[in-house]
């Protein structure tokens, strides 16, 4: 959290999107470009997320969703759009952004789990380089088991995690994380009623997506 709330003092256009940080439009239009990715619009991907439903009639969750970048082009798609972040700077900054947008929330919280939210709450939960940035593996395993706790069944979690750290350093830090095997998300997926709909080749960052059982 401290370390957090200090890049987000600092600049929380870098530490939230390094690429796309050189100005603010750049910053934002990559936010609807990823939610388009996020939901995978140009493929099948979103018609099994929203599975016959009416988007406007969904509840959605983003873990990790700093100051809005994704959560806002998501809330003109989605009735209600739902962010969480452990740093209190990030929320702050969040909260001014969406003023105006009354189905779009930002909250702080634990950075361990989603205690805020009664089970089986939304349709669909997302987490886009986040979990990358944790030093923890037990941390990222239980947001995979609270997922499967407040999504509703055959709800949809995608996520991206680390796979393949060659190029990085080894010491794990809120920045350089921890990485996964494919043996570890199968694992994860089956001790929380998930099934595996996508699974990413393990390169340094990939996507995954989990779908929860009846």
């Amino acid at each position: 959290k401290k370390e957090w709330d200090a890049r987000a003092k600092m600049d929380p256009l870098l530490a939230i999107a390094t690429g796309h940080s050189q100005s603010e439009d750049d910053f934002w239009k990559s936010g609807v470009d990823e939610c388009k990715n996020v939901l995978g619009i140009e493929g099948d991907l979103f018609s099994t997320i929203i599975k016959n439903k009416e988007p406007s009639k969904m509840k959605i969750l983003e873990i990790g969703c700093g100051i809005g970048r994704i959560l806002i082009p998501m809330s003109k798609i989605f009735g209600e759009a739902i962010g969480v972040d452990v740093s209190s700077e990030m929320v702050q900054l969040g909260q001014k952004h969406i003023a105006n947008l009354p189905n779009c929330k930002i909250l702080e919280n634990n950075g361990v789990d989603l205690s805020l939210f009664p089970d089986n709450y939304f349709d669909f939960c997302y987490s886009f380089i986040v979990f990358q940035h944790i030093p923890d593996k037990i941390i990222v395993e239980n947001y995979i088991r609270e997922v499967s706790r407040v999504l509703k069944p055959q709800g949809i979690f995608r996520f991206q995690v680390r796979g393949n750290t060659e190029n990085k350093p080894t010491e794990l830090t809120t920045w350089d994380g921890v990485s996964f095997s494919s043996k570890e998300l199968h694992n994860y997926a089956k001790e929380n009623n998930f099934k595996i709909l996508e699974e990413g080749d393990a390169s340094e960052y990939f996507w995954v997506t989990f779908q929860l059982k009846e």
